[in-house]
């Protein structure tokens, strides 16, 4: 998803439900709250119709409530401890975030059985076929340590193999096309960067530590790369 698709779908949903709490829509969107922050914050001014009021207003009332909500929920969720004399110690935590927890166990389960029939798609496609789910979060899916927990070591090793030989398959197509394809290709400086790496037999989770990037912007630059020359040589075979 576009960042400005994110941001226009994060305050679009604020200004509906005014009264969201940023985990909410965090929890709704599959965004991250750091991301929901950001795009809220640069839209403070914008106006709520409802209530007539900026976007910024309403996070600050909602950050009021949250902290009188905040105060009430650690009594009701939490129970104190004391030691053997009777005296208090501290507190722990009662009840979980259930919801959340099967929420995510949910997308585990279906996220990772359509990978599975779809062997070779996209993170790109998983996006549009998951909106609003990210790429990120659906790769999280994919590879957690939750996630083998969830399914069974024995189906998280085929899907590592798999996602392993979807990174080979972009490895051995860079080495197998002609270099005037290459040279044809709009590419990024890291684009350029990344083909080099590959060429020379660097894993992608080596090239994404050197580029100081993440695993998943590794595999978007490759992916942008395909397309590229999946267009070009299909051009030139029709020439």
């Amino acid at each position: 998803m576009e960042r400005e698709k994110k941001e226009q779908l994060v305050v679009d949903y604020f200004k509906q439900h005014p009264d969201t709490y940023i985990e909410e829509i965090s929890r709704e969107t599959a965004i991250p709250r750091s991301s929901i922050q950001r795009y809220l914050h640069s839209h403070q001014n914008d106006i709520i119709p409802e209530r007539h009021i900026s976007i910024g207003e309403q996070l600050r009332k909602n950050k009021q409530r949250g902290h009188k909500k905040g105060g009430n929920s650690f009594f009701q969720n939490n129970v104190s401890t004391k030691d053997e004399k009777g005296h208090f110690t501290g507190s722990k935590r009662e009840h979980k975030r259930k919801d959340k927890i099967e929420e995510k166990k949910k997308n585990i389960l279906y996220i990772t059985k359509l990978f599975l029939e779809n062997p070779t798609i996209t993170l790109e496609e998983f996006e549009r076929q998951l909106f609003p789910l990210t790429k990120d979060y659906i790769y999280d899916c994919l590879t957690s340590q939750r996630t083998k927990e969830i399914i069974g070591e024995e189906i998280y090793n085929i899907i590592k193999e798999l996602l392993r030989r979807n990174q080979y398959s972009f490895e051995r197509k860079i080495k197998e096309t002609p270099i005037e394809y290459l040279d044809r290709l709009e590419l990024t400086e890291i684009e350029k960067k990344i083909i080099e790496l590959r060429q020379q037999g660097v894993s992608q989770e080596e090239i994404a530590c050197r580029l100081n990037l993440s695993h998943t912007t590794i595999m978007e630059y490759e992916n942008r790369v395909i397309e590229q020359l999946n267009t070009i040589s299909g051009k030139g075979k029709k020439q």
